[in-house]
This record gives C-alpha cells, sequence and structure tokens, in this order.
C-alpha cells in the first residue's frame, strides 16, 4: 500500500462531512451528485499532490478510493450516525 492509498482511504472516510457542508439540502439530488464528484476530484488531486506522487495513475487512484469509500463511509457510518443533518443545519 501507497502512501497515495493510506492518505486517500482517511480522506474518503472523512470527505462526506465536508461534502454536506459544502452542498444545499434544496439543491436536486443531481446537482449534490455533482458536488460530490467533485470535491472528490479536488481532494484525490490534493492527496496525490501532497503525497508527492502526482502524476495520471495516481491521480485517477486517489480518485477512485476516495470517491469509494466516501460512498461507503456516508452510507455505512456517517448517515446512520445522523452527522449530515446536524450539519446542514449548522452550515447553511
Amino acid at each position: 500500500m501507497s502512501d497515495v492509498d493510506m492518505w486517500s482511504g482517511i480522506v474518503g472516510f472523512v470527505l462526506p462531512v465536508l461534502i454536506a457542508a459544502i452542498k444545499r439540502q434544496g439543491w436536486p439530488a443531481s446537482w449534490q451528485a455533482v458536488c460530490a464528484f467533485v470535491v472528490c476530484w479536488v481532494a484525490a488531486a490534493g492527496t496525490a499532490y501532497l503525497t508527492a506522487q502526482l502524476d495520471p495513475q495516481n491521480l485517477v487512484r486517489a480518485f477512485l478510493v476516495i470517491f469509494t469509500l466516501a460512498i461507503v463511509a456516508f452510507y455505512g457510518f456517517w448517515k446512520p450516525t445522523g452527522v449530515e443533518p446536524v450539519v446542514d443545519r449548522s452550515t447553511g
């Protein structure tokens, strides 16, 4: 496991909270999905850059790990704990 994989896993786990803070509850579901997709790409680029492994292969790998883990973490951990509505109310 490389550094970019390890950090991508950590980022992917906590990213749903940041996505909940950025998106708005009144947005259509498609806009919320696009917002999550874009945030995951930005997070992947940042992760690859900060681990000094910013090349196309590591960027795509970081995105796939972050995006997949963000979805799994959201539905498996963050949503059942009720964190998203709290973040939505506190951010806007």
